[in-house]
Order: C-alpha cells, then sequence, then structure tokens
C-alpha cells in the first residue's frame, strides 16, 4: 500500500504527453518493506491510500479501478476489429473515401451483421467498464 504526499505534473518532451505523478510511503502487507521515496503515475490527493504492485521498474497500481480501465481497452479494441471487417471481406485496402463504397458493398451481409455486433458490444463493454472504473 502506499500512502500519497505529494504529487506534481512531469512535463513530457515532444514525443511524451505531461503526467501524474505521486510520491510517498509504500509499506508491504507483511510490514518487511517500507519505501519512504516511492512514486507512481496517478493522479491522487493527499493522504490517498492506493493499492500498488511493486515491479523491477517501480509501483504500479492495481485493484479494481485498474482492472476494468483495462477491460475497457480490450472492448475499444472490438470497435477498431469491426472497421476493419469491411475491408477484409472485400479485399480492398482503405484509402481515404472508400469506407462508404466498401460499406455498400456489404450491406445486408453477415459481415456487416457481426460488424454491428462488434460496434455495440465493444460500445456497451467499454462504456459498462469506465463506469465501474469511475466507481472502484
Amino acid at each position: 500500500m502506499l500512502t500519497v504526499e505529494r504529487c506534481w505534473i512531469d512535463h513530457g518532451s515532444r514525443h511524451h504527453s505531461d503526467k501524474t505523478v505521486c510520491a510517498g510511503t509504500f509499506r508491504a502487507d507483511d510490514g518487511t518493506t517500507v519505501d519512504h521515496e516511492a512514486t507512481i503515475t496517478a493522479d491522487r490527493e493527499r493522504g490517498d491510500r492506493v493499492p500498488v504492485q511493486q515491479t523491477v521498474s517501480g509501483y504500479l497500481a492495481t485493484g479494481f479501478g485498474e482492472i476494468w480501465r483495462w477491460c475497457a481497452l480490450f472492448f475499444l479494441g472490438w470497435i477498431v476489429a469491426a472497421l476493419g471487417i469491411p475491408f477484409a471481406a472485400t479485399g480492398i485496402m482503405p484509402s481515404r473515401g472508400q469506407a462508404v463504397a466498401v460499406g455498400r458493398l456489404i450491406a445486408g451481409t453477415r459481415a456487416s451483421a457481426w460488424m454491428k455486433r462488434l460496434v455495440l458490444g465493444g460500445a456497451g463493454g467499454a462504456a459498462l467498464s469506465l463506469y465501474l472504473a469511475w466507481i472502484f
């Protein structure tokens, strides 16, 4: 468990965005390890207790909120996969202006039905996962 004592914004470079870093005291569950200079990349308030796992490169936040964030990313992948179905079904390479034409080619086919299912399932799953991440 990491108890947050202070946070700051680590300004990124040209290729990296800004991120919030918090520092505090890490105490292992069994009490054998104490690190007074532990840091995590997270936006937290002073005094927050964050469940973390110690890794080779530092500390990583854990818990149900983190799990649901990764689940949301999984479901967003369904939407990305759905956008590729028309091009995979027709063999036409995606290019500017082709999306509508290719969409018309697969209208009413099983590929179109699967595309709709993936978009709806992905959107619903991502929305539910983000809601659960917000709660936890």
